[in-house]
């Protein structure tokens, strides 16, 4: 019984660092940084990818931080309530339209059809938050992952198994549900390759 509950500690432990190490405070910056770095070597300017970067990554991670300074978010980092996540969410989708806008308004292609394509997933998310505590971490792995796999070719498929870590991470330390966790990481396997075919990318 003992050995048993020390090795159930050991996975919460590792759950917690797995979840610290793909925290979407973290991957989102990645996944945006990406996204630009791809935009400024087909000749984007970089004082527009700064702004943006300003907009879609800083902005965010300093209200995040806020929120949880002032109380207004009692749940920690990790934002574990459903309802204190809502208002949240509400900012990043805000903001990340303003970057949205900004890309579309000086025609910046194919940049605002990325942008626009993971505006939207945030949209879904933020819907579906205000009824249902979907996993952020293991979306926002999904994400990255599905982009990259998108744009670099099937070869680098294997990534996926982050996906699956990060999920079980949530899953494990006891943020989610195996539903919330799941459902996470299949939507933007679902909604970017649709979107993008939409958008002809």
């Amino acid at each position: 019984m003992w050995k048993r509950l020390k090795q159930r500690k050991q996975r919460r432990r590792l759950a917690a660092i797995v979840s610290r190490v793909f925290d979407p405070v973290l991957v989102i910056p990645v996944l945006l940084g990406v996204v630009v770095w791809v935009a400024f070597v087909n000749g984007e300017r970089l004082r527009f990818l700064a702004l943006l970067m300003a907009i879609d990554v800083v902005l965010p991670g300093f209200v995040l931080f806020w929120f949880v300074q002032k109380k207004r978010v009692l749940s920690g980092w990790d934002v574990t309530s459903r309802r204190e996540r809502v208002p949240l969410f509400n900012f990043v989708v805000l903001a990340h339209m303003v970057g949205v806008m900004a890309a579309w308004f000086v025609g910046k292609h194919p940049l605002a059809e990325y942008l626009t394509s993971f505006w939207m997933m945030t949209v879904v998310y933020a819907l579906i938050t205000m009824v249902w505590k979907i996993s952020i971490h293991a979306g926002v792995m999904s994400a990255v992952v599905t982009f990259g796999v998108m744009q670099l070719g099937v070869r680098y498929a294997w990534l996926y198994g982050l996906v699956l870590l990060v999920v079980w991470a949530r899953v494990e330390g006891q943020y989610h549900r195996l539903s919330q966790a799941v459902a996470g990481a299949v939507l933007p396997l679902v909604l970017i390759p649709v979107v993008w075919e939409i958008m002809g990318l």
